[in-house]
């Protein structure tokens, strides 16, 4: 059997950033995110949020600042598109295990 879930550590530095993507491939059913930022990361000097965009990908629905112990946790659907903004601190490192639940896929698999 194989585990339910997958898990890495994720580290952005100053001027790090992840494009606007998706997480469709086969068994992704929910990603996560446990944020291990210091205390201090703050949105406005910080940066680093999660984006959550629409449907067409246009405009963003949901901006989330990271916050140390927080869990994020969204659905990997057809129109799960999202992004992480750069990290603007100098100081602070973007820290968090992220990964994925598992399980069907039938509507990417099929």
């Amino acid at each position: 059997n194989s585990p339910s879930f997958s898990a890495f550590y994720a580290e952005y530095s100053t001027g790090n950033y992840l494009l606007l993507h998706d997480d469709k491939l086969t068994r992704r059913r929910f990603g996560y995110i446990i944020y291990l930022v210091d205390q201090k990361w703050d949105a406005e000097t910080s940066g680093g949020q999660l984006d959550l965009f629409d449907e067409n990908c246009l405009n963003v629905e949901v901006s989330l600042t990271p916050k140390r112990g927080c869990l994020v946790v969204f659905e990997v659907c057809r129109d799960s598109w999202h992004q992480v903004r750069e990290v603007l601190d100098e100081k602070l490192v973007r820290k968090s295990i992220t990964g994925w639940f598992l399980g069907e896929t039938e509507w990417i698999d099929g």
